[in-house]
C-alpha cells in the first residue's frame, strides 16, 4: 500500500482533517495539499469533483469543489486568475459559503443567513458560474453588477443591460424595471421608504 507522508503538524497548526464514511471503512481525509498552492485540486478528471471552471494562468481549467470556501483552509491563495475560487463570504458564526451561494433561494447556513438579506436582487435571473448551481439561474445582488468578476456564466453581469436609477451621485442599478425616489446623503442615497425608520 502506498502511502504519501507528510511532515507532522506544528504545536502552532490548525487540525485540518475531517473523518468522512467511505464504504469498507472510515478514512482520514487531509485537507492539506499535496501539490504546492493546491494544484493537485485542479483539471478534475472526474466532473463530479468539479467546483467551478475558470481560467488559471491563462488556461481555462477547473478547480475541485471540496476546497472552494472550505472553512478549514479559509487562508489558501486564489487557484483562479480572477480569483473566484475564493470568493467567500463569511456571514455569521455558523455560516461561511462562496458568494455564489448567497441569495440563490437555497438556504445552505444552518441559521439561514444566506437567504436573509436578499432584497436588493434583479428581477432578470442568469446563472451563476459556480457549479451544481439551480439551471434556472437566480436573481444578481446589485453590488454584484459592474464590479470586474463575472459571475454569471455568459458575463451578462458586467454588461449594460441592467436598469439603471437616478442620476449623477444617486445613479444606481435597480432590483426593477421600475425606479423609486430617492433622498441623496452626499456619500449615497436612501429610498423615500426607507427615510425615518429609526435605522
Amino acid at each position: 500500500q502506498n502511502r504519501i507522508t507528510k511532515d507532522p503538524p506544528s504545536r502552532n497548526s490548525v487540525d485540518n482533517t475531517a473523518h468522512t464514511q467511505h464504504p469498507s471503512a472510515t478514512r482520514v481525509v487531509d485537507y492539506r495539499s499535496i501539490c504546492i498552492g493546491y494544484k493537485d485540486q485542479t483539471n478534475c478528471s472526474d466532473a463530479a469533483r468539479v467546483g467551478l471552471f475558470c481560467e488559471i494562468d491563462g488556461y481555462m481549467s477547473s478547480i475541485a469543489d471540496q476546497i472552494i470556501c472550505n472553512p478549514r483552509i479559509r487562508d489558501r491563495e486564489s487557484l483562479c486568475d480572477d480569483g473566484l475560487d475564493t470568493a467567500c463570504l463569511d456571514l455569521s458564526f455558523s455560516c461561511y459559503i462562496h458568494k455564489h451561494r448567497f441569495c440563490d433561494g437555497v438556504q445552505d447556513c444552518g441559521d439561514g443567513m444566506d437567504e436573509l438579506t436578499c432584497s436588493d436582487v434583479t428581477y432578470k435571473k442568469c446563472a451563476r458560474r459556480l457549479k451544481k448551481m439551480s439551471s434556472e439561474g437566480s436573481g444578481v445582488p446589485l453590488n454584484w453588477i459592474g464590479d470586474g468578476l463575472n459571475d454569471c456564466i455568459d458575463g451578462e453581469d458586467e454588461t449594460g443591460i441592467w436598469p439603471t436609477c437616478g442620476f449623477g451621485t444617486t445613479r444606481r442599478y435597480s432590483s426593477s424595471e421600475f425606479c423609486s425616489e430617492v433622498y441623496n446623503c452626499h456619500i449615497g442615497f436612501i429610498e423615500f421608504s426607507d427615510l425615518c425608520d429609526g435605522i
